[in-house]
């Protein structure tokens, strides 16, 4: 629908075709706004609806988080295909499932909570304070609404609850706890011979037929990257900031109007005698306070009684002296009471968290204001950025509306704004240089949308920059000819071969093992050194993680003789594995061993979550529809 629109109208009625359909993003959320109307269905989850744009957006998300793991470049395809399509359905069918669940369950989680639990998230915390505008960004970034993160957040805490609830009725035995902590601790007496592929492949050689008729039949495999060259508009605040025209008027009266700014605030020097207290000790420790200040009004030194009295050790040791304090650096309680003080007067007991508080003021630095001379380059800064803020709303809204109502040009858009039209370099989906080395220029980039010619939507970088592009150049994939390829194919067919030789050969010895022959024939047979058998345990760092997991789960040697075993490996080399002997030590449940054990109950708790989702999964009426999930694309 909103391509027709793009593509069909201009000018006035574009604008308001885009009020009218932002209203209700506006009152609603995208989430909500998504949710109805004529979309595409692909999965019906009891009565709620899951769209085709919903499934589009977590299947983006799932690419964005393996570019980002990837640091932009993601093996060739890894993002292809419809595994992650699939996996991003699952996610929404199994959170559309619980959020349901807990709804009708009477799980609920209030205003307060969600809006506490986003404050608390790092991700959204600046100079360790939340910040709403990086919040905003963040989230637009993930294009989804405010509201529809919030019902997120609302979602994950109700299921957390359902979590917790199950986990609070989950229990593991004394006896299950001893058999735990007796496996996870047992040795077992083990001996391994890795017959390595590139030993046994070595007098394998690869003809000129096999590597042409494998090129023939996988030609998709040896394709060239698909590669644009990107023309760009960039709306940089900073470069605003360059082209503010300042005058000294303009300076002179902000500095008059802001003057607070460019001064230092009055500061007060204070000692003080700290009272440690907590609610059962709070009545004796404002006696003892009243007690300390009584003897100073009579005469007493402050600072002796501090160093002998005072719970902030660190002060007390110079009398109880704070140095200068500023409106902002002290508990509020214990600003108050200071800034009402004159030089050489102690307070009442003040109570904060801490305890209470004997304060004594020693010396007051007036507030001092800033000549205009000397704020002038701060001043100049300030304006600046204030200039450049005002004229960057105005900017961006050219840079949106024209970019969005000329889609066949950036002309009319740089023309707008002041900016040059600027050319990348060659950039595919998962690395350039210049603008291209920026991930959300690349995803952009290669939109349908884009990629058929029209403008991208505004980007905005993390530094500020916001950014449209349009293809200037386009290369598709293409088959790369069979000379430049043809080493590797060689190398690909030869691995493939060792491989497969390597498995046979392991597997025909693994049988020999099992009719009586010993690891140390074999390994005169293949011309190896056999390692020396050892006592392993599950943690052995010395030893490929395959291996031990092999050994572990080898069956215990019975009447003396051995468990013998194969496995391929990772990289192609076979392994025989030997189990002969087992230590299996005795338990006694201590603070530490309870530590431990508390995995068996973490474990046991999320088992008790994935059999509560299958059963609500197996009443629930489920319709996922295949001919909506691959929908052509749009010319």
């Amino acid at each position: 629908m909103l391509q027709s629109i793009r593509d069909k109208t201009s000018g006035l009625l574009a604008y308001v075709i885009v009020a009218l359909i932002s209203i209700p993003f506006l009152l609603w959320g995208v989430q909500e706004y998504l949710g109805g109307g004529g979309e595409r269905v692909v999965a019906k989850v009891n009565s709620e609806e899951i769209s085709f744009n919903d499934l589009k957006q977590a299947t983006q998300m799932q690419q964005q988080r393996l570019r980002q793991m990837f640091g932009g470049n993601v093996p060739a395809g890894v993002l292809e295909g419809g595994a992650i399509q699939q996996n991003a359905l699952n996610e929404l069918i199994k959170a559309s499932l619980l959020r349901q669940y807990t709804q009708d369950s009477g799980f609920r989680t209030s205003d307060a909570q969600v809006i506490e639990n986003i404050k608390a998230e790092r991700a959204f915390h600046v100079d360790g304070q939340f910040s709403e505008a990086r919040f905003s960004q963040l989230i637009e970034a993930q294009r989804m609404s405010t509201t529809g993160f919030e019902n997120n957040v609302r979602a994950d805490l109700q299921k957390n609850q359902f979590q917790q609830a199950l986990a609070d009725s989950s229990f593991v035995t004394v006896e299950n706890k001893k058999k735990f902590l007796a496996l996870r601790g047992q040795q077992r007496l083990s001996q391994y011979l890795i017959l390595e592929n590139s030993k046994l492949g070595e007098g394998i050689s690869i003809s000129d037929e096999q590597i042409n008729s494998y090129f023939e039949k996988n030609q998709q495999l040896y394709l060239s990257e698909e590669r644009v060259k990107l023309a760009y508009v960039v709306l940089d605040v900073g470069e605003i900031e360059k082209s503010v025209d300042v005058t000294e008027d303009a300076l002179l009266q902000l500095y008059e109007q802001e003057q607070d700014a460019y001064a230092t605030p009055e500061s007060r020097k204070a000692a003080h005698l700290l009272i440690e207290s907590t609610a059962d000790t709070e009545a004796s420790a404002e006696e003892k306070a009243k007690q300390l200040l009584a003897q100073i009004q009579a005469g007493k030194s402050f600072a002796e009684l501090a160093k002998e009295f005072s719970a902030d050790t660190l002060s007390a040791k110079n009398g109880g002296d704070l140095g200068f304090i500023a409106p902002g650096d002290m508990d509020a309680e214990f600003e108050k009471s200071l800034f009402d003080l004159n030089v050489g007067e102690v307070s009442k007991p003040v109570k904060t968290a801490q305890g209470f508080h004997l304060i004594k003021l020693q010396e007051i630095k007036a507030k001092q204001v800033k000549s205009f001379s000397d704020s002038k380059t701060a001043i100049e800064k300030e304006y600046r950025a204030r200039e450049a803020s005002r004229i960057l709303v105005d900017k961006s809204e050219q840079l949106l509306t024209l970019s969005y109502e000329s889609p066949e040009s950036l002309e009319p858009v740089a023309d707008a704004i002041g900016s040059k039209i600027q050319f990348s370099d060659w950039i595919t989906r998962g690395q350039g240089s210049g603008i291209g080395s920026e991930i959300k220029i690349r995803n952009a980039a290669f939109l349908q949308d884009v990629l058929n010619g029209k403008n991208s939507d505004v980007v905005e970088l993390a530094d500020g920059r916001q950014i449209v592009v349009r293809i200037a150049e386009h290369e598709e994939a293409s088959p790369k000819p069979l000379e430049t390829v043809r080493e590797s194919i060689a190398l690909q067919l030869k691995l493939n071969e060792s491989k497969a030789l390597t498995k046979k050969t392991g597997e025909e010895k693994l049988a020999e093992l099992n009719s009586g022959g010993s690891l140390a024939a074999i390994a005169t047979q293949v011309g190896q050194t056999l390692p020396e058998s050892q006592f392993i345990d599950r943690n052995n760092k010395d030893i490929l993680a395959e291996i031990v997991k092999a050994l572990f789960q080898a069956d215990a040697p019975q009447a003396g003789k051995a468990t013998v075993g194969g496995l391929v490996l990772a990289n192609g080399d076979y392994a025989l594995i030997q189990v002969s002997e087992l230590k299996t030590p005795e338990v006694e449940l201590t603070d530490t061993t309870e530590l431990t054990a508390s995995a068996v109950l973490a474990n046991n708790n999320q088992r008790e979550f994935n059999a509560a989702y299958r059963a609500i999964e197996s009443r629930a009426d489920l319709a996922v529809f295949q001919d909506v999930l691959n929908p052509p694309k749009d010319n």
